[in-house]
């Protein structure tokens, strides 16, 4: 029996509709210790929230996620609402959509699936 009564296109887009409506999306990890929502949020320009369970993230010897993310450890997760808030109080306009824009850059250059590939194979071969 089906948990909602919303057809699964609708569902699908008031999801993504919710994500876009966010100033931050929170990550967590889903069945592995990764979120498919961290790649979700990256890929609408949104500043994703990680919950960080001692997570590898692609790239992160090329990508510095701390121009796009928040990262908050597992063991930190008591004090969520704060560094959110500690977070977005010291930001400026200008640095809260500088952070949304790489957000969006990230993903495209380097997590979207042609661009991991393309950047992946490449190292494969050794160019």
């Amino acid at each position: 029996k089906s948990t909602i009564s919303l057809s699964e296109e609708q569902a699908r887009s008031e999801y993504i509709q919710n994500m876009k409506d966010s100033d931050f999306v929170l990550a967590p990890k889903g069945d592995a210790n990764y979120s498919v929502r961290f790649f979700e949020a990256l890929s609408l320009g949104r500043i994703p929230v990680l919950i960080d369970t001692e997570t590898c993230l692609p790239f992160e010897d090329r990508i510095d996620y701390s121009k796009c993310m928040i990262r908050v450890s597992y063991k930190d997760i008591k004090k969520l609402p704060e560094i959110i808030a500690e977070t977005y109080a010291r930001l400026s306009n200008e640095e809260f959509f500088a952070m949304q824009k790489a957000a969006r850059e990230t993903f495209e250059r380097y997590l979207r699936y042609d661009s991991f590939f393309n950047t992946i194979f490449k190292e494969i071969k050794g160019l």
